[in-house]
């Protein structure tokens, strides 16, 4: 099973994307790092919390303390930065926004474009059009 699991994490190569870590404790930045390679899966934050080593509620906390945000929010914007960075390398044609978006764990389109449009300024779409890469 876990050749499986390697097999399948390695056609689920992920572009380099620069993700700006929080400073806080060595769990926070365990958990942010466990995120960041973990982005592609469906987890929660227990399983963030886990995989650092500390409890939920320590992890919310440790969060809002150092990054005045959530890790939900956190992965999010993980998240959001993997769908740009594909559909930067996307061509239109082919690339479709809706399957990219689910593809990184968006399930509501129209709040994943409110997030998208939030983040970087500009919709999905406007993304994958541009024509200068």
């Amino acid at each position: 099973m876990l050749v499986a699991e390697a097999a399948v994490d390695a056609f689920h190569a992920t572009p380099d994307v620069e993700i700006a870590f929080h400073d806080g404790p060595a769990t926070m930045r365990l958990a942010q790092e466990w995120m960041v390679a973990n982005a592609h899966r469906r987890i929660t934050s227990t399983d963030v919390a886990q995989a650092a080593g500390i409890n939920a509620r320590a992890l919310q906390a440790a969060f809002q303390r150092h990054a005045d945000t959530t890790p939900m929010a956190f992965l999010r914007q993980i998240r959001l930065h993997r769908v740009r960075a594909q559909l930067v390398a996307g061509e239109a044609p082919t690339t479709v926004i809706a399957d990219v978006a689910r593809g990184w764990g968006f399930g509501h389109l129209g709040r994943f474009a409110s997030y998208y449009a939030e983040t970087f300024g500009e919709r999905p779409s406007d993304t994958l059009r541009r024509p200068s890469r």
